[in-house]
């Protein structure tokens, strides 16, 4: 029978489309209740006309109903209401509305008490009297209802949790004063054939409506519809994050692409182009110095043009400075200082833009940790998808067809990305009033004008996010322990995988550079993405314990329960990350490629560029990426509010600050040692370090148990 009636629905859906045919099918498909009574009467005797449209919808009018017509399908549970009655009551209008919405929506429940049997022949109403609608007006007595369900969820659970995320517009609740407006003007169609949101919670019990008619009371009404303060909010949709930062992510998801292949392509183009991979260390840290005056820079254009104006102009002139340096190298005419300046440019540019996407997750969530640990991690997780597979396919491409197609992602995937953030990005109002209290707490001093007021103002706000940060000693532990562990990344990508893919292989595998240093930074962030498989399973194990399943006789944790849970989790992922060092050691052993030591077949040549060190990235990017997410969450949510922009300018720019000197020094390193030597001299740095990930873990075990904010 189900089988018939979605045929059925379909062929009607193809010979008149509309709502009603597109509402068959979807209760066809879906969870049906019906409610049948077995005693008690009918509350709303009514005649047997049925409803009467005076302006029926273009659905229905394709279908032959005309103005005037009726439904007497529907004569049985609705009253009358003539299109040209001269005086309706507003009450009657909102009885028909709420009832007749029931009916074509197919709620869990009536709204009005159903008929046991058919009631008796009613006389007609004249045009020119008002009908008597009291009795369908008074409260129906108790009964006895007996639900029927339908067991198809299973077959359209997908479909829901799809129609849930990319489509969160319910229907428009209708306002009293507009059913009392169409009432009086005799258009009962306009109420009569609008869907009843699930939102919509029925009248109070007892209460009276605008006009003095008594509500309408319903057994159960009461229970199955949601207060108005306990109305499902937009974050419970759209991943549970909101659709602002569902769109946010999935712009930084396309922009990503053009970064990883970019990234993954320059230091081949760089050896090819100059002679010396090590200069990709010269322009990374012309860039990270700008990049530095960019971030503290960043807070000002916020405070002046708002994050949304802040980071989209940024990021647009960002695009088109690497636009250039694309066609320069390109068509064989880039040259050194040429290529320090593009870079200069974007790193500032670049600097600005993180400024304000740092800034964007608490602006929409506060101080909240929980939601903030929530975005990170699914932003950090999905761009672990774009970075595992972009480097590996970018080495493939370049391979095959060259540097041109890796040069020309990067302005078309940021292209596509501000479209995304122009149309959605919306910043709660809640940022002014941010502004604000940082505008006081600076004195009330207003944003600099001029370039030297600027400047003047980088170094006060780089002086007060450093008060902000150092004062706190908790602050000061999160930002140091971040850096250390934050400090390997740039690392990997700059030199350190760059420098082994073209030491293994030797000027003779040219070719085949960008597929090594690919398959490592990509297996790297492999272990990024498991990491964040692993802290949403985290996140759904607290979720569980928020809310016990009934019966399970375990009671729900508080927030403060909630917040230590994540505090011990973000230590125990700290002591991981000190034993995931072992991984960069293998740096050290020259094992060949994957593809020199077997013959694969041609469905996993890919897979020939895999290395020893490749493989052991996985668990280190695991630990990393896990603890990095943490840290930086955890920080957000213990920085004062007013104080945000500043605390988060200094953090980005004073981890920045020690990459870079680390890079300077990968850059001698590399420059002066021939071979291996380097990668031994770093195998053997790792046990300092390890040394610091132990004490800075403890430390900020310690402080953060005390710390009660």
């Amino acid at each position: 029978m189900k089988t018939l009636a979605v045929s059925l629905s379909l062929s009607i859906i193809l010979a008149c489309p509309g709502l009603i045919p597109y509402q068959a099918l979807g209760q066809t498909l879906t969870r049906v209740s019906v409610s049948a009574p077995v005693s008690g009467r009918s509350a709303l005797p009514v005649s047997e006309k049925g409803l009467s449209l005076s302006n029926p919808s273009s659905s229905l009018g394709r279908v032959g109903l005309a103005p005037g017509s009726s439904l007497p399908g529907l004569g049985g549970v609705l009253p009358v209401l003539e299109s040209d009655s001269a005086q309706v009551s507003a009450g009657a209008a909102a009885a028909v509305f709420e009832t007749y919405a029931s009916a074509v929506a197919g709620t869990a429940g009536p709204r009005t008490a159903p008929m046991t049997a058919a009631p008796a022949a009613q006389p007609a109403v004249s045009p020119t009297e008002t009908p008597n609608l009291a009795p369908a007006l008074q409260p129906a007595p108790a009964q006895e209802v007996v639900t029927l369900v339908d067991k198809t969820e299973s077959f359209t659970t997908p479909f829901k949790a799809l129609k849930e995320l990319f489509y969160d517009k319910e229907a428009e609740a209708l306002p009293a004063e507009s059913v009392a407006a169409a009432a009086d003007a005799g258009q009962a169609s306009n109420a009569s054939y609008r869907l009843a949101s699930p939102s919509q919670a029925p009248p109070e019990e007892g209460a009276d409506s605008a006009t003095g008619v008594p509500a309408v009371t319903t057994p159960g009404a009461q229970a199955a519809a949601p207060k108005a303060d306990e109305a499902p909010k937009e974050g419970s949709k759209w991943l549970g994050l909101g659709k602002v930062a569902v769109f946010f992510i999935l712009a930084l998801i396309v922009g990503q692409i053009g970064i990883e292949a970019l990234g993954a392509a320059m230091p081949g183009l760089i050896e090819k182009s100059f002679g010396d991979v090590t200069k990709m260390a010269e322009i990374t840290i012309f860039a990270s110095a700008t990049n530095i005056i960019g971030r503290t820079v960043g807070t000002i254009a916020v405070e002046r043009f708002g994050l949304k104006k802040t980071f989209l102009g940024a990021t647009a002139l960002r695009v088109l400075s690497v636009s250039g340096l694309a066609a320069l190298l390109a068509t064989g005419t880039m040259t050194w200082p040429l290529m320090i300046a593009f870079y200069s440019l974007n790193g500032f540019l670049g600097g600005i833009a993180m400024t304000a996407e740092f800034s964007i997750p608490p602006a929409i969530y506060g101080s909240d940790q929980v939601k903030l640990e929530k975005f990170w991690t699914w932003q950090q997780t999905l761009l672990e998808i774009v970075g595992v597979t972009a480097p590996i396919v970018t080495g493939a491409v370049v391979a095959s067809m060259g540097f041109l197609p890796a040069l020309v992602a990067f302005p078309v995937s940021f292209g596509a990305a501000l479209l995304i953030m122009f149309f959605t990005l919306n910043i709660p109002k809640k940022v002014a009033a941010m502004k604000a209290a940082e505008a006081a707490g600076a004195g009330g001093k207003a944003a600099p004008k001029s370039v030297g007021a600027a400047f003047k103002e980088f170094f006060a706000k780089m002086a007060r996010g450093a008060k902000v940060v150092w004062a706190d000693p908790l602050l000061k532990t999160i930002f140091l322990a971040f850096t250390a562990f934050m400090i390997l990344n740039p690392m990997l990508y700059t030199l350190m995988a760059p420098s082994f893919g073209m030491r293994l292989l030797g000027p003779a595998g040219e070719a085949l550079y960008t597929s090594v240093i690919g398959m490592l930074t990509g297996l790297y962030s492999l272990g990024g993405l498991f990491g964040g498989f692993m802290m949403m399973a985290e996140q759904r194990r607290i979720g569980r314990l928020k809310e016990p399943a009934p019966g399970s006789g375990l009671s729900a944790i508080s927030a403060a329960e909630e917040r230590e849970l994540l505090r011990k989790s973000m230590i125990r992922w700290m002591r991981w990350g000190t034993v995931g060092l072992a991984a960069i050691a293998t740096m050290a052993f020259p094992v060949p490629m994957l593809g020199a030591l077997v013959s694969l077949p041609a469905w996993l040549s890919w897979a020939g560029a895999m290395t020893l060190p490749a493989v052991a990235l996985i668990p280190f990017g695991v630990a990393q990426v896990v603890s990095t997410v943490k840290l930086k969450s955890y920080f957000q949510s213990k920085a004062p509010e007013a104080s945000m922009a500043d605390a988060m300018g200094f953090f980005g720019s004073a981890s920045l600050a020690a990459s870079t000197l680390a890079i300077l020094g990968l850059k001698f390193l590399f420059k002066g040692l021939a071979g291996f030597t380097p990668f031994v001299v770093i195998a053997l740095a790792m046990l300092p370090l390890a040394a610091y990930y132990v004490y800075v873990t403890r430390k900020l075990d310690r402080l953060s148990a005390e710390d009660k904010r």
